[in-house]
């Protein structure tokens, strides 16, 4: 009751029952054929894994190039931002120097005006000083004339 050749259909072994060399080799026409469908099995689930492998290679490449895209649009984002940053801090330091500045002006000003109120209060004062001495010499001089 002997079964014949036949082909295991894995990529480790394709052989007979009888063990004569593998598929085709010895073992007689028949044991061709199993052989055959299962390498060609084989080949295709090759393939179609060859496939798959190219696919996910393409898409790695894909993702590669778009990660080195926004790697380089991330560094170029990173130097403009580092130069706003220091213009924005160099602002900050003149606008607060300017301020500062302004407010010595002001004080100042005020210090000016303040002395010059009082100046123009004492040159009244002695303004009217004077008018009055002056009144008094005119006064007293024409007392003596009557």
């Amino acid at each position: 009751a002997g079964r014949g050749p036949r082909c295991a259909g894995t990529a480790r072994s394709c052989g007979t029952v009888s063990g004569a060399g593998g598929c085709g080799a010895g073992a007689g026409a028949g044991a061709d054929g199993p052989c055959r469908a299962g390498l060609a099995e084989l080949r295709a689930r090759r393939e179609e894994l060859s496939g798959r492998i190219q696919e996910q290679e393409a898409e790695r490449s894909r993702l590669q190039r778009r990660i080195w895209a926004l790697t380089e649009r991330l560094a170029g984002t990173s130097e403009s931002l580092a130069r706003d940053l220091a213009a924005r801090a160099e602002l900050d330091r003149t606008i607060a120097e300017t301020e500062v500045a302004y407010g010595q002006i002001l004080e100042s000003s005020q210090t000016l005006l303040d002395t010059l109120e009082e100046e123009l209060g004492n040159a009244g004062k002695a303004s009217e000083q004077q008018c009055t001495s002056k009144e008094r010499e005119k006064q007293a001089h024409e007392q003596k004339r009557s």
